[in-house]
């Protein structure tokens, strides 16, 4: 099987195969990769100019977020004379643990099938060694020969980080080693499928946020439409609404078990309670909420429910279309909160516009129950639902977010709930040649009985009042209906 093709060499000069758009090239002829994380790369080069530093050493300088892993590594493979990397910037969600991880610890065979295939061949998924980032196996840490020297620089906001960073690029030097071959090796395609349905009705309403997020990872997988974007392919549904009934501000354990860090869960929670925003960012949520308009939204919105709880001013917008439809900059996802109090607790009402299912849903649900939290603590509220609106919802189509959803789907395992409309009861009338189906609440009190000689006429009546909400309760009720239209013939 063909997995890459190998160029030979005299001398290269920094040449990317993906994102040459989002890179910023400063000497083709340099040794080192910049890696600025989740930090914006201007932002990077202005501060290490900002110091003296030079950078006549770089060969180019581009971030690390979401899932750009498989893209960089094979970057990094078509440039061998890229022998260093220096990381610097925010290290959110494990970006640099799975850079180092990858090159220090290795790969590991995923045992579960794979979404990978190349060449129709299936090509085997490995996870990076201690971390949960799954890849494909085309690119192998020991394709590295020698393996990149990474260093962290730190975050480059205060003086010890910049001195860090002076220290490393003057002393820094070309590594004399014999200069491997370009190995130009292709992403896999992976295996997606779209099954029919209308990609704007799901609705999700669960008790705790794991079985929710679990829901919308299978809704989205199974249902999601493929759409191509200018900065790569999704599956995606739109307005999906979510409503977490209970939702508790601890991280839940079984979170763990997937992609999620339980210290960083915590630590987004109290960045979205603060106003504060650092210069290598275009915006954070808790600036937009807490400072950006001239206003404290959650403070605002605290002294008018202390005046009156049935407010429904409460309403904080973070989009700003003057600035974020202009272009050329990160703009805000979130984009709206609503809180109401509703049936003697507070709700809260997220609107985001657009949304990431696999890495952001968690960590954003958590930032708001923080804040539903905060409002609910200084108002004397107990906290109650949240509901999260996504305008666009997606899962990127790179190889490893397939293949961690691909993951969930195929464990997803089926769960039996209380209908939320009520119970019913179904039996037959013997004397009156009636099949009856009673609608109770769930402590066994009556809403409505239903009689008729057919099945089939309950069935229309009780889809007319809406009186099932699940559909397996549903499929019940239709089981149930016509064991008694059966008895009820045969006269049992």
């Amino acid at each position: 099987m063909n997995q890459g093709t190998i160029m030979k060499h005299t001398r290269y000069i920094f040449k990317p195969l993906y994102f040459e758009d989002k890179l910023k090239i400063i000497n083709p002829e340099g040794f080192i990769g910049v890696v600025t994380l989740w930090s914006g790369v201007e932002w990077v080069v202005k501060r290490l100019s900002e110091v003296g530093i030079d950078l006549s050493k770089i060969a180019v300088i581009g971030n690390l977020r979401g899932n750009g892993f498989p893209y960089l590594i094979r970057n990094l493979l078509y440039n061998p004379q890229i022998t260093h990397l220096a990381c610097c910037g925010r290290n959110r969600y494990g970006s640099l643990e799975d850079l180092v991880s990858f090159f220090t610890k290795g790969v590991e065979q995923v045992k579960e099938s794979s979404p990978y295939h190349f060449n129709n061949q299936t090509i085997p998924a490995v996870r990076i060694i201690g971390r949960t980032r799954i890849l494909d196996s085309l690119v192998k840490p020991e394709d590295f020969n020698p393996k990149p020297e990474i260093t962290y620089l730190g975050e480059l906001q205060d003086s010890q980080s910049l001195e860090t960073a002076k220290k490393y690029f003057s002393g820094v030097s070309r590594t004399k080693h014999t200069l491997n071959c370009r190995k130009e090796v292709p992403l896999p395609e992976v295996s997606i499928s779209t099954l029919p349905c209308s990609p704007a009705s799901f609705t999700i309403t669960k008790k705790d946020v794991v079985q929710a997020w679990e829901e919308l990872v299978f809704i989205l997988y199974r249902f999601g439409r493929t759409v191509r974007l200018a900065k790569g392919g999704r599956k995606e549904l739109q307005n999906v609404r979510v409503i977490v009934e209970q939702p508790v501000k601890d991280p839940d354990q079984r979170l763990l078990k997937y992609w999620f860090n339980e210290d960083k869960i915590k630590s987004y929670q109290n960045d979205i309670l603060s106003g504060k925003k650092s210069a290598d960012v275009s915006y954070t949520y808790g600036h937009r909420v807490r400072s950006y308009f001239g206003i404290d939204g959650l403070t605002t919105a605290i002294e008018r429910l202390l005046k009156d709880n049935e407010d429904r001013k409460c309403f904080i917008a973070l989009w700003d279309t003057g600035n974020d439809m202009g272009g050329g900059r990160s703009t805000p996802c979130l984009v709206s909160l609503f809180f109401r109090y509703y049936e003697k607790k507070l709700t809260l009402t997220a609107n985001y516009r657009t949304h990431n299912a696999i890495d952001a849903w968690i960590y954003n649900f958590y930032g708001l129950k923080a804040i539903l939290d905060f409002v609910a603590d200084k108002t004397g509220m107990e906290s109650g639902a949240i509901t999260v609106i996504s305008n666009s919802i997606s899962i990127d189509l790179d190889e490893s977010t397939i293949a961690r959803a691909a993951l969930l789907v195929k464990n997803r395992k089926t769960s039996i709930k209380t209908d939320s409309n009520g119970i019913f009861n179904i039996t037959v009338d013997k004397q009156k040649n009636e099949i009856i189906a009673r609608h109770c609440t769930e402590d066994g009190l009556l809403i409505h009985e239903y009689r008729g000689k057919k099945a089939e006429s309950i069935q229309h009546k009780i889809y007319r009042d809406m009186a099932v909400s699940d559909l397996n309760h549903a499929m019940y009720i239709g089981r149930q209906l016509a064991l008694a239209g059966i008895n009820l013939k045969k006269g049992f």
